[in-house]
Order: C-alpha cells, then sequence, then structure tokens
C-alpha cells in the first residue's frame, strides 16, 4: 500500500487512471502523506513542524481555490461588475449626448427658415417628423432621431419652440411626446437637455416666445 501511495504522489498524471471509488479512497491518504513529507524533509525545528501542521490543516480548499485565491477571484469579479454598470452609464448618456449636438443641427435649420419666412418658425411637427416646410434644404431631418418639434402656448399669449427627445428609436415602433415642454418650470430648469426628476425623455427650449409662420 505505501507504494501506491509513492507512485501517485509522485506521478500525479497517473491518477487519472483510478476510478472515482479509488480516488476517494486514496486521495485523502496522499495529501496527508505530501504535508508529512514536506514537513519532516524541511529545516524546521521539531517543536515549530506541530504549528507548521496545524496551519497547513487550516489552509482548506473551497471548490478547487484556497481563501487567498477566492479573495482575487471576488476582488476581479467586483472590477468587472463596475466596468460593466460604467459602460451602461456611458451607453445611456451618449443617446442624450447627441440629442443636444442635432438640437444645435436642427436650431441651425430653424434660424435658416426664418431668414426666408419674415423672422417666422415652422409650426409644431408630428412626432418625430419634420415639422411642415423645413424642407432638406434646411436639414436632413432623420426619423431616426426620435426628436419631436413641438410649438405650443407659452402661457403668456405667444408660442414657444423646443424639442423633445423621444427616447432610443426602435424601427416599426410609435413614440409619442410625453409633453413635457408644456411645464413652464421644466422648460426653464431643464430646457438644455438636463435630466429631467422621474422622466426619460428631455428636451431643448430655442425661444420662450417666437412668431410662427402659417402656410
Amino acid at each position: 500500500m505505501p507504494c501506491s501511495f509513492s507512485y501517485f504522489i509522485l506521478y500525479p498524471s497517473k491518477r487519472n487512471f483510478l476510478s472515482n471509488k479509488d480516488r476517494a479512497f486514496f486521495f485523502p491518504y496522499t495529501l496527508s502523506i505530501k504535508k508529512e513529507i514536506l514537513i519532516n524533509q524541511s529545516n524546521v525545528p521539531i517543536n515549530n513542524k506541530a504549528n507548521i501542521a496545524n496551519r497547513m490543516q487550516k489552509n482548506k480548499y473551497f471548490i478547487g481555490l484556497s481563501p487567498w485565491e477566492w479573495r482575487i477571484a471576488l476582488i476581479l469579479m467586483l472590477f468587472i461588475a463596475i466596468l460593466a454598470v460604467a459602460q451602461t452609464l456611458i451607453g445611456r448618456e451618449a443617446q442624450f449626448k447627441q440629442f443636444i449636438e442635432r438640437a444645435g443641427l436642427i436650431g441651425q435649420a430653424l434660424e435658416a427658415f426664418t431668414r426666408d419666412h419674415e423672422g417666422r418658425y415652422p409650426d409644431d411637427g408630428i412626432d418625430n417628423h419634420s415639422p411642415e416646410g423645413l424642407s432638406p434644404k434646411y436639414i436632413q431631418w432623420k426619423e431616426e432621431w426620435n426628436i419631436d418639434y413641438e410649438v405650443h402656448d407659452n402661457g403668456r399669449g405667444g408660442k414657444y419652440i423646443a424639442l423633445e427627445y423621444l427616447g432610443r428609436y426602435e424601427k416599426g415602433q410609435a413614440f409619442h411626446s410625453m409633453g413635457l415642454t408644456r411645464d413652464p418650470n421644466f422648460r426653464k430648469i431643464y430646457g438644455r437637455g438636463q435630466p429631467i426628476p422621474g422622466k426619460t425623455n428631455r428636451i431643448w427650449v430655442f425661444h420662450e416666445e417666437a412668431p410662427v409662420f402659417k402656410p
């Protein structure tokens, strides 16, 4: 029997030839023999060998990993989770950054429109479609932008000119405004694409009061 133990200690690859039943029988003994050999062959005083043996006994493995290996694995998993969350937040903010950039382009197109229409702006648009009169001559408006051009009463006898971002575009899905620009406080506080508490859409305000062109 000792010869068998030594054989599997010296040639670990040969353990694969053992059946599950044999492994269950042999491995506890081979592990204890390894520990005993390491302790007895080391140049450690006899009175310290018992302490070493106790420490080795306490160094238990769980699913093949030692405690320090588990710590490293947990740190790596935490790091990966943080990266995933950061990537999600960056992707979520990217769409709003694009909205702000497109609002700038739309603003330039609107000003060009007013120069051709006696200082008047296009009337209200429908959902994510280009407003009437704002032809490709001024801007190549795309439904994929998912931006609603809004012109409504400002509560003081005039009309405001604004945009509402309707969220990430998905082909075949209908998108409608949440009416965020109708709230004067929203227009005043969040009119430059800032996050609106409790809302997923964002707005951009060009003018609180402006003349509107009626075709």
